[in-house]
Order: C-alpha cells, then structure tokens, then sequence
C-alpha cells in the first residue's frame, strides 16, 4: 500500500467508521460520573456506545465536555451530557434526549430538552453535530464502575446545602 492509499485508509477508519474502547483519562472520568450520577441510560451488561467532545471556546474560561450516549452506532438518537471541568473532576451541567432527522440537513429535535433557553439549545445543538463527527467509543459496564472520588463528581441535581 502507497503512502496515499495508507493516509487515505487512515482517514476513513479513525473517526467515523470502527468502534474504539478505549476513550481518554478525562473522557473516561466523565463516563464514571455520568454513570454514578445515573444519568446514562443503562440496560444490563450490554456495553454502550458514546462520542466526546471538549469545547473550550463556547464558555470562556470553562473546559466542556459533551457526552453523546447512542442508541445505536447511526448517531441518529440518543443522550447528551454537558459536563464543565471543576478541579481535577467534573459537574453534569445539563442532558437532553434527542433525534436527528434523516434528511440532508440532519435537523436536531429534542425530545426531551435541555435546561436553559435558545442559547443553550443551540449550542447544545452545535455539540451533537460535532459529536456526530468524532471518534464512537464502545464502553463496558467495568470501565463504568472504576476507581473515582465522590469530590470529584457533582450534578446539577445533587442536594444543595441548607
């Protein structure tokens, strides 16, 4: 295989087509909090299909991570999670469900929204089709249940102090 043929392999294979288990530290982390927090939509032990993407511009200042969690390896339904970094762990900011329509323009519908207005939206909206672009990462219940400090993951549903 030439050096074309090989890049042009490389290319078609790493984001959009095969599954990885293997997702990064952070990524990884976010998972553990997400599952924790039960937010993610779990069935058994059947593992589950997800795509991460941090945006660092969105939010000055914040590191965001977006979790899609897949019905399926189309992309075309699903969960999102946004998580802002807080120290060494993470905070579940908001979730929504979703549809991406089949057409040419991939529309987002929510089916069960997020919190927050039309910005919010929106840049939720932006996310899902970034994640649409990224690397899917087929992730077992055992990497959902490692090691983490409770410090290190919060919600927006957590009890706030009185």
């Amino acid at each position: 295989m030439n050096v074309i043929g090989l890049g042009l392999f490389l290319a078609l294979t790493s984001a959009g087509g095969r599954l990885s288990n293997s997702p990064d530290a952070p990524t990884s982390a976010a998972l553990r909090c997400l599952a924790e927090k039960k937010f993610m939509v779990l069935s058994g032990a059947a593992p589950i299909i997800v795509a991460a993407w941090e945006d660092e511009r969105s939010y000055p200042g914040e590191r965001v991570l977006y979790v899609a969690q897949y019905g399926s390896e189309d992309r075309r339904s699903g969960w999102i999670f946004v998580l802002v970094r807080e120290g060494r762990g993470w905070s579940v900011a908001n979730n929504a469900a979703f549809e991406v329509s089949a057409d040419r323009e991939g529309r987002v519908e929510f089916t069960d929204p997020p919190l927050g207005g039309e910005w919010t939206q929106k840049h939720i909206e932006m996310a899902i089709k970034q994640l649409a672009r990224r690397q899917l990462y087929s992730v077992g219940m055992a990497q959902l249940q490692g090691p983490r400090a409770a410090k290190e993951c919060s919600a927006y549903t957590d009890p706030q102090p009185k």
